[in-house]
């Protein structure tokens, strides 16, 4: 099974033969507070139900 990991202009930039399809990461996205103290905002990206 051949998953795309990455979409440009809507087609598949990236493929992955090996690694599982339908996972989560960036279903989560949000912007927060300057958590590393650098003097930026920082964005969380989140997998949900992922381990």
């Amino acid at each position: 099974q051949t998953c795309c990991s990455s979409l440009k202009h809507n087609s598949c930039t990236k493929e992955n033969k090996n690694e599982p399809c339908g996972a989560r990461f960036g279903t989560a996205i949000a912007a927060v507070k300057d958590l590393n103290l650098d003097g930026f905002n920082d964005v969380v990206i989140g997998a949900p139900l992922e381990d």
